[in-house]
């Protein structure tokens, strides 16, 4: 018998694998980053696919088939390069200003397949800023100008990947103050991405409503006011409704609990609540007669025992 289970379980896991493993590919093959990623291989533009390729990897990690494009891109920017520092190599032990510019295209070969390369950048630098061939050097610099801006957007769009599939997985876990955190690292590197305010909203909005289902409602409040700053329009005008009748009933409370203070004669803490109660609605006139009313009589109170002394 526990054989048996063993045997199902197993066969249960396989199935799970390859149905995950299927979807996989099925998201793969509606993404198209693929197809840009291959034809910039085509086109020769090795790095420039391969960041393509790393920025499928952060959207469906472990997946075999990108794993082995990007392997195999590494091996052939690692291989192209090596011919292009081998002849690099030969070129600069003859005079240099006979091979200058044919270095240079060399260089430049070389940093499109690896743009972080900081040896080349420096060797570039010095012949760029050489005076003999300043203005020629101008499309050079550019290049590279071009090659560094491209890698860090790049980056940029990795990281952005990476944090709205992470937004996502919060949201579905519940994980809010999480959420709210990676708001702010999303909004470092795309302040006017949508999704800035749509965490935001969505992770105070949900605070909200398990601060009010825990009937904290001071908590409630402080949340829907701050999911009102970063909701739509429609979202917005149904919040600030929910705010008042929550803030209406707070006050209707303190003050019920005020005016109970006042029979029994606590007008110390009748005072107290009346004021509360018009904290969460200051024009709540029942409740601002009731103070006055209490005050007065506080005061007169005061002034008799004073007259008693």
């Amino acid at each position: 018998m526990r054989s048996l289970l063993v045997t199902m379980a197993v066969a249960v896991t396989l199935l799970s694998g390859c149905l995950s493993t299927e979807q996989d590919s099925f998201l793969l093959s509606q993404d198209k980053r693929v197809s840009v990623a291959e034809n910039l291989t085509q086109e020769g533009r090795l790095a420039d696919s391969l960041v393509q390729w790393q920025i499928l990897q952060a959207l469906h990690p472990r997946h075999p088939e990108i794993d082995f494009n990007i392997e195999r891109l590494q091996i052939k920017i690692t291989q192209r390069k090596a011919k292009l520092m081998k002849r690099l190599a030969l070129l600069q032990k003859m005079p240099q200003d006979a091979n200058k510019e044919e270095r240079k295209v060399l260089m430049l070969k070389a940093l499109a397949l690896t743009p972080n390369d900081v040896t080349i950048k420096e060797s570039l630098r010095e012949m760029i800023w050489d005076k003999a061939s300043e203005e020629a050097s101008q499309k050079n610099q550019t290049i590279v100008k071009y090659i560094e801006d491209n890698q860090e957007k790049a980056q940029k769009s990795i990281e952005l990947a990476s944090y709205l599939e992470q937004g996502a997985s919060f949201i579905e876990s519940k994980k809010y103050v999480g959420l709210l955190q990676l708001a702010d690292k999303l909004n470092e590197v795309s302040p006017d991405h949508i999704d800035v305010n749509r965490f935001k909203y969505t992770a105070y909005n949900s605070l909200g409503d398990g601060a009010l289902n825990e009937k904290q409602y001071d908590a409630a409040i402080a949340h829907y006011e701050n999911a009102i700053i970063f909701a739509g329009k429609q979202k917005k005008q149904n919040l600030i409704k929910k705010v008042a009748d929550l803030r209406n009933l707070l006050a209707v409370g303190y003050f019920s609990r005020g005016q109970e203070a006042f029979i029994r004669q606590d007008l110390e803490e009748a005072i107290a609540l009346y004021k509360q109660a018009l904290a969460f609605d200051s024009s709540y006139q029942k409740a601002k007669q009731q103070l006055n009313r209490a005050q007065t009589m506080q005061a007169n109170l005061l002034k008799i025992k004073r007259l008693q002394n």
